[in-house]
């Protein structure tokens, strides 16, 4: 018969031996898991703090949690990836070289090494899609209106940035992960996506080349209006005359250089007539913003979707306004070839008149050939005077009938057909012999002309509320004939901005504008 000792010797040590074993199994498991921890973020470049507890399997990982900024464009690291960037999940903003600020600490509790996710760093919107936008991305219209729409209900894998040749994501929305209420974006980059250089354009910036040729305004030079001060802005822009490169932001023109022979940036343009000063955007820095944003969306430019030009000046610009016979009263278009406007008048009525005048000199004539000499004489005085007389009033009822004739034909002509913006700036196009880009040359006068800048934005004020009022009145018509040259130069602006607003998606802008405002910081991961 088996005693005690036989009992515990044989049965109750393999049982304590089976009891301790998921303990060893526990604890052998979470040094592995530890060890496979360890060797993954070191391979991948990170040494957190880490503390693992042995019998709970549960490791804890002390990250330092950043807040990131691109790199300054002239820095080495700005046009190549990061060395040695992160693969663990949330560390995709370690594909870049930043400036990096430690904002804290970030404990990350795993209990399996595929469950370790790197803390996301926090960024300044604008600042990223612009580095992204730099370094050759391209901004996905779709993506930026359900970004716009939705917020931090955006689906995840919405594309915000594509690649160059828009075929894979550079930049989109991800899951959020303790983002404390903030967008959550991800990030893709390779080494064929880099198309540009120190040498491209910085996003939001663009160039503005010099007009090549002075103006040559209409067939005849009397026509062309005084400009005040115009020999003094000859003499400065002779020492003046070099490209121009611009930044424009959400509110309009920001800053402004001179371009170098070799490309760079020389001393400041003083454009402090085109910026915002106290929230109030004066009308020549308003219409400088719009035609620089429509002139860079007709070239193609990838930079300038920070300003958002506004929707009833996109409106505007593209309706027809300007009324047929007011061209063909500058000068500019042929009568025949606008839509029927004139009142017809009766020239038949002037031919009979004449008719009876001569007849009844006839009558007269043959009538004083019957007189004695001295009735004869007589009679001829008095013809001669009556005919004096009768000339007299003839001139001035002539001089009325004309004034009336004009007033008539200038009231025909406000309530005329209207031309589309493409008509009228083509037309006013060829009165100023101009070719090339003439919105570029109005540009950069504006720019270094403020006296020009003022003309430009009063006479586009005026077209504006003529278009919304009830059509084109004779003080209109009396600012458009005294500043031709002015209403000639805004007619091409005008003509840009409604061409782009009808050709491209323009909102995008609106959406990019009104997604960075709303979410000013975003985690990248």
């Amino acid at each position: 018969m088996p005693t005690a000792i036989d009992i515990i010797t044989y049965i109750g040590v393999p049982l304590a031996v089976l009891g301790v074993l998921p303990i060893l199994y526990t604890t052998l498991t979470s040094l592995l898991t530890l060890r496979r921890i360890k060797h993954e973020l070191h391979h991948n470049g990170l040494h957190p703090a880490i503390r693992g507890s042995l019998m709970s399997r549960i490791v804890e990982i002390e990250f330092e949690r950043y807040s990131i900024t691109p790199l300054r464009r002239d820095q080495p690291g700005f046009w190549i990836q990061a060395p040695r960037p992160s693969l663990i999940k949330g560390g995709s903003w370690t594909l870049f070289n930043w400036e990096k600020l430690k904002t804290g600490r970030a404990v990350c509790r795993v209990e399996y090494a595929d469950e370790v996710r790197q803390p996301q760093a926090e960024v300044d919107f604008e600042e990223l899609v612009a580095f992204l936008l730099d370094r050759g991305a391209v901004p996905d219209p779709d993506g930026f209106s359900k970004l716009r729409l939705s917020g931090l209900w955006t689906p995840t894998g919405t594309r915000l940035l594509l690649s160059p040749d828009r075929k894979h994501s550079v930049l989109s929305v991800t899951a959020p992960d303790e983002s404390d209420g903030h967008v959550s974006v991800t990030l893709k980059w390779r080494d064929e996506w880099d198309i540009r250089s120190m040498d491209s354009l910085p996003p939001y910036w663009m160039r503005i080349s010099v007009p090549t040729t002075p103006p040559s305004i209409g067939n005849d030079t009397s026509t062309r209006p005084p400009v005040d001060g115009a020999e003094k802005h000859s003499t400065e822009l002779e020492s003046g005359q070099r490209p121009i490169r611009v930044r424009l932001g959400i509110n309009g023109l920001q800053e402004a250089f001179y371009e170098t022979p070799s490309g760079g940036m020389a001393e400041l343009v003083p454009a402090n007539h085109l910026k915002m000063f106290n929230d109030y955007h004066g009308p020549a820095g308003l219409w400088f913003a719009c035609g620089a944003t429509a002139l860079g969306g007709q070239a193609g430019a990838m930079g300038l979707w920070s300003y958002s030009i506004p929707l009833s000046i996109q409106v505007f610009a593209s309706k027809d306004t300007v009324p047929c016979g007011i061209m063909v009263l500058l000068g500019v278009i042929d009568e025949k070839d606008t839509p029927p406007w004139a009142t017809q008048h009766d020239n038949m009525s002037e031919a009979q008149k004449m008719s009876a005048k001569f007849m009844k000199q006839q009558q007269m004539i043959r009538a004083e050939s019957m007189m004695a000499p001295a009735q004869r004489e007589a009679a001829r005085i008095a013809r001669v005077a009556e005919e004096t007389f009768n000339r007299h009033q003839e001139m001035m009822q002539s001089m009325q009938d004309r004034r009336k004739h004009e007033e008539q034909r200038l009231q025909d002509a406000l309530n005329s057909p209207r031309l589309s913006p493409h008509v009228v700036a083509d037309a006013n196009r060829r009165w100023l012999k101009k070719d090339g880009n003439v919105v570029e040359t109005i540009l950069h006068r504006m720019l270094v002309e403020e006296a020009f800048a003022k003309r430009i934005s009063d006479m586009i004020e005026a077209w504006q509320t003529w278009s919304e009022g009830g059509g084109v009145t004779r003080v209109d018509w009396d600012k458009i004939r005294k500043d031709q040259e002015a209403f000639s130069y805004a007619s091409c602006l005008i003509q840009t901005v409604g061409e782009v607003f009808r050709a491209v998606d323009a909102g995008l802008a609106t959406d990019m504008k009104e997604s960075m405002k709303s979410w000013p910081y975003v985690r990248v991961g």
